[in-house]
């Protein structure tokens, strides 16, 4: 299996969801691919923006179906989207004062925090969650 590569696993049973975690595994593997080509700002900080990105997107439709579902743990859950995307705005400042070797800070940190989020806290809260969502 190639580097961060989907697998049904990682799947929490809801298609909407599911979905958006495939994009945010490709997402990263192109993240993954540019800074072990080049570990230079210039080289990811487009695919960390859209990385941003499509996290914002996808927490803010994940956050909308936990709510919806009324789903006991939303509240911590959120809490670690925030920390999430706070630490990907912490190495987005550190690019910006030209810290250039992020790559292992960003792969470790990134790549560990996906596969345990989804693995972990979202398929803890898909079983609460309509599958219609």
């Amino acid at each position: 299996m190639s580097f961060m590569a989907w697998d049904e696993n990682y799947s929490i049973d809801n298609e909407l969801l599911d979905g958006h975690h495939k994009e945010l595994f490709q997402i990263f593997r192109k993240l993954n691919e540019k800074c072990m080509a080049d570990d230079t700002a210039e080289t990811y900080s487009v695919i960390l923006d859209e990385l941003e990105a499509y996290s914002d997107y996808h927490f803010t439709a994940e956050e909308n179906c936990m709510n919806e579902a009324e789903y006991t743990y939303a509240q911590s859950h959120m809490l670690l989207h925030k920390f999430y995307m706070t630490r990907i705005l912490e190495i987005k400042l550190k690019m910006y004062r030209k810290e250039y070797k992020l790559c292992h800070e960003l792969i470790l940190f990134l790549g560990n925090w996906l596969q345990k989020h989804v693995i972990g806290e979202d398929k803890q809260m898909s079983c609460t969650l309509c599958k219609t969502v």
